[in-house]
């Protein structure tokens, strides 16, 4: 226990009504008590004078095995020992009990104020990094924050080279500039180990490093390396493609890490790392020799962007599909679990089928992220999203469609919103009853302050969603007819006895026999949710 704790807790014995409790006591038990620190100082006492107090009885009083202060007891009249014993157990574990509550508040208002503060600081830096498209500020923007979240001396980006199959330091704080550039091999460094392992490392000792390690990014302490103990390094990786490392090292205050600090430079790691790899794309994508590659590494990294599996939120089944007309889109789809009563559900589509419109969705995915962490109502998640988000798309001549809907399971109720997007549907098997859920909303991009209606509506077991992009209905044969609404609702109505997912999946195979052969002329995106209780 520091010392910092201690002395909150000897304030806390000041407390005008643990003192009126105490001289109550002594009262009652016609005796004096006095708290002294093991200073000597007099914390509270029931009579003045001190000298009162020469050759009383003392029992300190101690917290989780650590010292805090020191009861004195004298009765005012003759006692027994025994009594004497007795009554000053009584007071040590009423002090006792009152410290230890106020060492619990203390400790969870301060672990509260530290979450409160890394989900700002998180928010800040997605926020930060979401819309920025230049690679050197990127990586400033990541120190920037390293150092303000774990207030260190130094931080190493180290990037992975592909084709030489090393790492390269390429941005710090606190080196001298004669390490930038430093190249350090995969095999047997620290950091090859991490970036291979992708999972982060807190190194206290180099003498307890894992077997066949070795400190190869070091040499003599603050002058030829980069790198001393303690130490946390954490992977930067997109799913499973590797970007990169982060090492960090010397605290300011000298302590060592934590696991809670190894947690929190993961967590910035994963959020740089997306705004990395777009932007080391975009550059790539520039030079044309490479862009049918980096085209393929596009879709594989924004298909990994897309939920892996659905959520499991209790008393909902949901499923999501997304499907691209070319190697990359802007249709984009995600699931939001708050808590295990509480699902969100977003689709959107960013016009365009090409590279622009798959980075805008990336942009687009940070955006709702930073403001679902911030646990916005769905009209500020828009207007948001949109502020954020219009320059880029004025810019890049885009805009984008949202659909965003929270379910809540505790009281069945659907909160939405729309922003240009097609309606949902919600077919209640009871009755065979049909239902397009609409809310009025401009699409994303077109004016920089947008107000967007919500709507509510309340769900019953067995009702269906499905939400979807315009690709879905504007599906052509080859005879140049639209799938339509008509043919998506005879789906849905055929199969609402089925689950979430084979629903869905039905729906995506008889799009694909109404196709035949026709190439999908814009990306495709469904998600079904249905009410299981």
């Amino acid at each position: 226990m520091t010392d910092h704790y201690k002395q909150i807790l000897l304030e806390s014995l000041r407390k005008e009504e643990l003192q009126n409790i105490l001289k109550k006591l002594a009262d009652l038990s016609n005796c004096d008590v006095r708290v002294i620190s093991f200073s000597g100082d007099t914390i509270v006492a029931s009579a003045a004078q001190n000298d009162f107090f020469q050759n009383a009885v003392a029992q300190d009083i101690f917290l989780y095995d650590e010292p805090i202060a020191t009861v004195q007891l004298k009765p005012r009249n003759r006692h027994s020992a025994t009594m004497v014993k007795i009554t000053l157990s009584l007071f040590t574990s009423l002090l006792t009990k009152s410290l230890n509550d106020e060492y619990e508040m203390t400790a969870l208002v301060e672990e509260l104020l530290a979450k409160y503060e890394e989900v700002n600081l998180l928010f800040d830096l997605s926020e930060s990094l979401g819309a920025e498209f230049n690679l050197k500020h990127v990586y400033d923007i990541l120190l920037e924050k390293v150092v303000q979240a774990l207030d260190v001396e130094r931080v190493s980006v180290l990037i992975y080279d592909e084709k030489k199959k090393t790492l390269r330091l390429i941005a710090a704080v606190g080196l001298e500039t004669q390490f930038y550039q430093s190249e350090v091999p995969i095999e047997k460094s620290i950091s090859g180990y991490v970036l291979q392992r992708g999972e982060p490392l807190l190194i206290e000792d180099l003498n307890q490093l894992p077997p066949g390690l070795q400190a190869l990014e070091s040499g003599k302490y603050k002058t030829s390396s980069f790198i001393s103990v303690p130490l946390i390094c954490s992977p930067i990786k997109v799913k499973d493609k590797r970007i990169g490392v982060i090492n960090v090292t010397d605290k300011r205050n000298g302590k060592s890490f934590t696991t809670g600090d190894l947690k929190l430079l993961n967590s910035i790691a994963s959020m740089a790392a997306i705004s990395i790899y777009n932007n080391r794309l975009l550059e790539q994508v520039r030079d044309s020799e490479r862009v049918k590659r980096e085209l393929e590494i596009a879709e594989s990294i924004q298909m990994g962007m897309l939920p892996s599996s659905p959520p499991r939120v209790k008393g909902i089944d949901v499923w999501g599909k997304c499907r691209s007309a070319k190697n990359v889109g802007g249709d984009y789809f995600d699931f939001f679990v708050t808590d295990d009563t509480h699902l969100g559900i977003v689709v959107a589509d960013v016009s365009g089928h090409n590279v622009g419109a798959a980075l805008m969705m990336a942009i687009t995915r940070s955006a709702l992220r930073s403001a679902i962490l911030e646990q916005k109502t769905v009209e500020d998640i828009f207007r948001s999203t949109n502020r954020l988000l219009f320059s880029d798309l004025t810019n890049a001549g885009l805009f984008i469609t949202m659909f965003l809907a929270y379910y809540s399971s505790a009281d069945h109720m659907l909160t939405y919103g729309n922003a240009g997007h097609p309606p949902a549907l919600l077919l209640r098997p009871k009755g065979q009853k049909l239902y397009w859920l609409d809310a009025e909303g401009l699409i994303i991009g077109l004016e920089k302050e947008i107000d967007f209606q919500v709507e509510r509506r309340q769900l019953q077991k067995g009702d269906i969603l499905v939400f979807y992009t315009d690709g879905i209905i504007e599906a052509v044969n080859t005879a140049n007819e639209q799938f339509g609404t008509k043919s998506l609702i005879q789906v849905v109505k055929k199969m609402y006895r089925y689950s979430a997912q084979q629903i869905g999946e039905a729906i995506l195979n008889v799009v694909d026999e109404f196709v035949g052969t026709q190439a999908l002329r814009d990306d495709v995106t469904l998600v079904v949710a249905k009410i299981m209780e």
